[in-house]
């Protein structure tokens, strides 16, 4: 990602293990199994990927994660419930 903005190194890597990006670039690094995402920017950014939760696994988790006015506006939102929460 760096290459697009000139750059011909990797991030260092921090004490935490966190990636050290080059003054005046902001970037992000997410994985999930097998795939991984890496962006860059002169703003600051963020991404994140994950497995979209299974329907069961959706039922699961709802009461323990979000409040009953975050499930309707999930439920209402036009995606599959087990995408939404997820």
């Amino acid at each position: 990602a760096l290459r697009e903005y000139g750059y011909k190194c990797v991030p260092a890597i921090g004490e935490l293990r966190q990636p050290v990006w080059p003054a005046e670039v902001y970037g992000s690094i997410s994985h999930c199994g097998t795939t991984a995402l890496a962006v860059v920017s002169r703003q600051p950014i963020g991404i994140d990927i994950e497995e979209i939760f299974s329907v069961q696994t959706a039922r699961e988790l709802t009461d323990n994660i979000i409040t009953p006015a975050e499930h309707e506006r999930l439920a209402d939102c036009g995606l599959a419930f087990s995408l939404a929460l997820t």
